[in-house]
């Protein structure tokens, strides 16, 4: 199996595949305003993919790799290791990286469909 997370547009950059199971959830995305008479009107539905992602055990060359894709401030392809689908996707929330001390990393981050 093999993960890419990479900008859009650009090479494809192949990643360390995150822990199993991938926790990938359906977001409903919407607007809603109250009328003043009290009814609710909706401006907008989608429903879009959220994956929450975990490496754990990665190495300091895979974590680089890695967390420079994370950094990224803009829309990304995402590829998971158990699909042949491509999204675009975004980080949304934090991204937390975590150093035990020798030569591992563990990584959550949060990436949801554009």
């Amino acid at each position: 199996m093999t993960t890419k997370l990479y900008r859009v547009g650009q090479a494809a950059v192949t990643v360390a595949d995150p822990q199993a199971p991938l926790r990938k959830t359906r977001v409903r995305v919407q607007g809603q305003q109250r009328a003043l008479d009290g009814t609710m009107n909706t401006l907008h539905v989608a429903l879009k993919w959220r994956w929450q992602l975990e490496w754990r055990g990665i190495s300091s060359a895979q974590y680089t790799t890695l967390w420079t894709e994370l950094e990224r401030q803009e829309s990304m392809t995402f590829i998971a290791p158990d699909a042949a689908t491509t999204y675009t996707v975004v980080v949304v929330g934090d991204v937390t990286a975590l150093d035990n001390g020798f030569g591992q990393f563990d990584v959550y981050a949060t990436l949801e469909e554009v």
